[in-house]
């Protein structure tokens, strides 16, 4: 075989090889660039969903941080961040499922606020203890777990 032939035999995959990994690279970075010009757009719509620890369409999950007549401040666990809402006479309070009173909210305390719809930093609900983290079985009872013994527990 002449010299030539060998030699556009390594060319062609020589190129096979470098398009294998230029290709992949190229996209990446350009699957980067991408997400970059849509981020913007996405921010810009998440202000429906409000600002502050963990506030989901009018509400906010976190860990109360100070609490007094007028107002509750909450600290997400997550971010760490501190957010002071508003209390009313109209506030109402709950111990999970169950009818509560503002003076049993303490600092420490997991709470869930719900917020007015026209003014997200007046509390309309404080639930203590907020029963979210799973949903009710068909009978309306919380699931419950074991211990294993192992420092497991399982989910029933």
């Amino acid at each position: 075989m002449p010299m030539h032939e060998y030699q556009k035999q390594m060319y062609k995959k020589v190129g096979i090889i470098v398009a294998l990994i230029v290709l992949p690279v190229a996209g990446f970075f350009a699957g980067m660039q991408y997400q970059k010009q849509t981020t913007p757009a996405a921010a810009a719509n998440s202000s429906k969903f409000g600002s502050g620890p963990r506030m989901i369409r009018n509400r906010a999950v976190g860990t109360v941080k100070s609490i007094d007549s007028g107002s509750i401040t909450v600290t997400d666990r997550l971010s760490s961040t501190d957010k002071t809402y508003t209390l009313t006479s109209s506030t109402t309070y709950k111990n999970g499922t169950s009818a509560a009173q503002a003076s049993d909210v303490k600092t420490g305390d997991t709470v869930m606020l719900t917020l007015d719809s026209s003014d997200n930093t007046k509390v309309t609900t404080v639930t203590v203890n907020p029963q979210m983290m799973f949903r009710s079985s068909d009978d309306g009872s919380q699931p419950s777990t074991t211990d294993t013994g192992s420092g497991d527990a399982i989910l029933q």
